[in-house]
């Protein structure tokens, strides 16, 4: 009975602070994902794929690389934003790219540590949400991702390598996916039986992501225990 008041308790107390209007939105967006898809180029989907794959498999051996790639994409999408509808000079759309992809990059190699952390937080909330998407209303889908978000950057401090496994997985995943939709909804046969899958299935894209993110996570995790068994056989020989 306690835990279940404390609950509804942590319920009302999302639902009346200033944050739950941002929760709401970000998760309306999570939601309309599959539809937000189709708007990607398809230059764009084609760097995705292998940029999701790599991340997948190999994204503990490169981490400082992929961090690297995922500061530059974040930043160029961040300055691309900020010049067109912030400042209202789509003219220049090329510049705000331009400068926030380098930005994060020189940003983001000596701080590899630190943006660890902030894409563990951020796999976290993505892991939060497919967890409870197919289980719980909007409010539990909020609380979902909150506690990933914390979750996800705590792991990252405590346990740095499987942190980076995990997280590389979740958004390699993640970018794989979206890059092989956005190619597949070039394809009318197979584009309006996909939407209406993904439109009737909350629960499918992230049913669809978990699977290659899970395999990622496992292929990672061998290959570090191989490359340490070595490691350490080798220094016994010396």
């Amino acid at each position: 009975m306690q835990a279940d008041q404390a609950a509804r308790e942590l319920v009302t107390r999302i639902d009346q602070a200033p944050v739950a209007d941002w929760l709401a939105e970000a998760n309306q967006w999570l939601s309309d994902l599959p539809d937000l898809v189709g708007e990607i180029s398809l230059p764009v989907a084609v760097l995705l794929v292998p940029l999701g794959i790599v991340s997948l498999l190999y994204g503990f051996r490169i981490f400082k690389g992929m961090v690297v790639v995922y500061s530059s994409v974040a930043g160029a999408a961040a300055g691309w934003w900020l010049v067109t509808e912030s400042l209202g000079r789509p003219d220049l759309w090329w510049v705000g790219l331009l400068v926030g992809a380098v930005l994060m990059a020189v940003l983001a190699w000596p701080l590899a540590n630190v943006f660890v952390g902030i894409y563990g937080a951020v796999a976290g909330g993505l892991a939060g949400y497919a967890v409870t998407q197919a289980v719980g209303d909007q409010r539990t889908i909020l609380i979902g991702v909150g506690v990933g978000v914390l979750l996800g950057a705590v792991l990252a401090a405590v346990v740095f390598r499987l942190m980076i496994i995990l997280t590389t997985s979740v958004l390699g995943a993640h970018l794989a996916v979206i890059g092989v939709m956005v190619l597949l909804y070039r394809v009318d046969r197979v584009a309006g039986p996909l939407k209406q899958s993904f439109s009737e299935r909350s629960y499918l894209l992230s049913l669809v992501v978990a699977v290659p993110a899970l395999v990622g996570i496992v292929y990672q995790l061998r290959r570090s225990e191989k490359r340490e068994h070595k490691d350490d056989s080798r220094e016994k020989e010396a």
